[in-house]
Formats: C-alpha cells, structure tokens, sequence
C-alpha cells in the first residue's frame, strides 16, 4: 500500500510539540508491547485469493488485507487458490504461506531478539529467514519441529504422510519426539512422526515452485501457467489520473510468465502500446487528449507462447472541472484525511464515495464548493477503505476522481504529514519498515 502525506502548514509550535509527545507515547506503548509477549510481531505485505485472519482472543475469522499487523497468537487460514506474503518486523525474515494452510504465528521477545515459533497443522509454507547466531526461528507441525538460524526452505504438511522439509541454504536442527537430526542446504528431510527423522540429497524437480522474490511470490504473481487453457490476467481495470493520463491495472494470476503485452483500441482495431516486465502489474498511458474514452487489453507472455487476453477495460481522461489527483492519508486518532485538485471554478458541490473492504462504492459526504479536502473519522483499524471524489456542476455531475485507498493501523498512524513524523510500511524493493517512526523538523 502506498501513502501519501497531508498538508499541515500553519501548525503551531506547541500543537506540533503535542503532536510529537503523542507520537512518542505511541512508541513507547509500541516498544513495551513487544515485550515477552512480542505484540505486532509481523505484517501482512501481499495477499492473492481468499485469505482470512482471526485474533488470538478467537473472534470472527476476517478477511486478510494487505498492511494487516499479526499479534503473536494470531492466525492465518488460505482457501483454496488463496496465497499471503508475511514480513517480520524485527529482522525481516519473510514467509509465504500457499493455498489450504492454516498458520499460527508464536512469539516472545528475550532483549532485542524475538524468538518465533510458526504452527502449521497441515499444507506449505516457504521461508526466508533472517541468519542469527541462535537458531529464532521455528516451523512446528503435528510430525516434526525445524529450527533454523537463517536460510530459505520449505515445509510440506500432509495429514497422511507427514512434514517434508526442502532446506535450500542454511542450517537446520530437524527433529521429532523419536530424534532429531542435523540438515544443512541441498538436504531434503522427512518425518512422518512414528519414527526419527531422515534426510537426503534433494532430488531435482521435487522442489515446489512457489515462494523466493522480494515479494513473497516467487517469480509471478499467481498459480496459473501462460499457456494454461483459458488462463487470462484478471481483474483488469482502466482509472482516470488526470485529463491527459490513464492507469491501467491487473491481476497478475501467472506463475511463469516473462511479461506483459498491453494493447489499446482504435477503431475496430487493436494496437500494441507497451511491454512491462515480469511481476509488472500497472501501466501509465501518458499524452492523451482530454474527455476522450480510450480502452485496453493485457495478456501475460511466456517463452512462445502467451496467455488468453484479460477483460476490456475502457475509461474516458478527465474533463476540464473534473477533480484530480485524489490522495487518503491515515491519520492519528481514528481519521484518514483526503486532499485533492479543485479544477472547477463552476461547481455547486463535492460529493465523496466510499468503499469498505472492497464492497461497493456510495456516497458519503457531500461538502460546500472550492473544497479540496476532508477527514473521514467513521472508520475502524485493519480496514481498507477506498474514495472517490466528483464535483456536481451546473450541468450535472462530473466523471470521479481517481481511486484512493487507506488501511488505518488499530492503535495509532500509517502515516503523517512528511514535515512531522512517518511511519513507513512499505519501500519502493517491497521491504517493510513499519513502527519505526522518523520525527522530521517543519520546514
């Protein structure tokens, strides 16, 4: 998730002072809950299908979002086709958990280490984990227990035969309650729990696909292959930046494609506008003429084959007087902020839409005319909230604003005003730097 910050100018000195005290109170808390229980252990950075979490106080399982902060004692269940990426926020160790697993993330903290215990009843994880000169990191299953110091692996759960360890690099204490072996890099281990543990030279092919990539998910986006029958980039979408630029999105759903061909309409006829990268998800159309409808198609490109084309996507630039450039920004104390571009000297009105959670969009607000900005403060923490903002003319109403979107943390900010404090989350490799807060002098 991206953030953008707020505009605070005119601020006064004390109130800046309480700003900062407050903030300070908020890493204090921060800091002592991640005392022996080591509270706000990890976060959630990508999620692809139908992934839920539940508290450890046993509430509701809830949908999984990205920017989700995992308590130690909470828990993560994938559907079927369902995959979640998971960083640790004291040393960066990164997890992927595949389809049809369910995880639960233990944790206590001894000084600045935490030591991290995951339990997976059933199903496959992989793992890169940070190296330290203890072994911090456990993968516990019903069969085995694997303790590891730093290096990449994977799990493999089966309710009939056992765990299957895949140790990659680094070093490996695998055991069971009959024994417990040493495994190092290039080692396959198996445990089926009624005897002691064994290990082997890993045989090729026999290593899963999933996993590896900054991003938790290897070297694609998904479980599909290009060349799979009728396998199509999904939820493909076309939004409005400004009266010249449009963004086009979509589904990355491949697990080996090597790009991404986009096309765009003209006429009755399809032109090739551009080739991205592997993992590449977006695309800006820049230099466009204003009020004009343009439309878009993508498929994924592997070797010499390629994928079915995605969904038609068609939106119109901005007309002149359309709001632009909408930003949300979560703020202290329950609120995200919104701020846009006034580009109308005509309008009666603003009105807002709000989305939660990827339900529909509907009005939530409706504000005086020249307004630029507005603060939210009906929301609740570890939900996403979505915006669009479109100004009411003479005429009738303007075409929407692009999308903005905020996750609000429970306790306190994903991100303030740049000039005061930041709480970074997510860097531009997809590294994750959250409840690290930077105190920046106004200018």
């Amino acid at each position: 998730m991206k953030t953008r910050s707020l505009a605070c100018a005119g601020t006064s000195r004390s109130a800046l002072i309480l700003i900062c005290v407050a903030i300070a109170m908020f890493t204090v808390q921060i800091s002592t809950a991640l005392g022996q229980e080591a509270q706000n252990i990890a976060v959630v950075i990508k999620v692809v299908g139908s992934v839920v979490a539940q508290r450890a106080d046993g509430s509701p399982w809830k949908a999984a979002t990205r920017g989700l902060v995992l308590s130690s004692g909470d828990k993560l269940r994938t559907e079927q086709r369902g995959e979640v990426a998971v960083l640790f926020v004291d040393d960066k160790s990164l997890l992927k958990i595949s389809e049809e697993t369910e995880i639960t993330f233990n944790a206590t903290r001894d000084g600045r280490t935490v030591s991290k215990r995951v339990w997976m009843s059933a199903g496959s994880l992989w793992a890169r984990v940070t190296k330290a000169e203890e072994p911090h990191f456990q993968v516990e299953t019903p069969t085995s227990v694997a303790s590891v110091k730093g290096s990449e692996f994977y799990s493999l759960e089966n309710r009939e035969s056992g765990n299957t360890l895949h140790a990659l690099t680094g070093a490996y204490r695998y055991s069971n309650k009959f024994g417990g072996i040493d495994i190092g890099g290039g080692m396959t281990g198996k445990s089926d729990g009624q005897s002691p543990p064994t290990s082997r030279a890993t045989r090729g092919g026999e290593v899963p696909t999933f996993g590896g990539g900054v991003d938790g998910f290897g070297n694609s986006g998904g479980t599909q292959g290009v060349g799979d029958d009728g396998a199509a980039p999904g939820d493909l979408r076309a939004e409005a930046n400004s009266t010249s630029s449009i963004t086009v999105s979509w589904g990355d759903v491949f697990m080996d494609e090597t790009g991404f061909e986009i096309e765009r309409q003209l006429g009755d006829a399809w032109l090739p506008l551009a080739e991205v990268g592997v993992n590449v998800s977006s695309f800006d159309d820049e230099g466009l003429e204003t009020a004009t409808e343009y439309c878009y198609r993508v498929r994924g490109i592997a070797a010499a084959t390629s994928s079915d084309w995605s969904k038609i996507g068609c939106v119109s630039t901005l007309a002149i007087g359309d709001p632009s450039l909408l930003t949300a920004t979560a703020a202290v104390l329950g609120e995200i902020g919104l701020a846009w571009v006034d580009n109308s000297n005509s309008e009666e009105a603003y009105e807002i839409h709000r989305s939660v959670d990827g339900g529909s969009m509907l009005p939530l607000e409706t504000l005086d005319p020249d307004a630029e900005s507005f603060v939210d403060t009906e929301i609740e923490g570890f939900t996403e909230y979505c915006y669009r903002v479109r100004a009411i003319l003479p005429d009738g109403p303007s075409q929407m604003s692009n999308t903005a979107c905020s996750i609000p943390l429970d306790d306190g900010v994903i991100d303030m005003n740049e000039r005061v404090i930041r709480v970074e989350m997510i860097d531009e490799d997809g590294n994750i730097r959250i409840l690290v807060i930077e105190i920046v002098p106004p200018e």
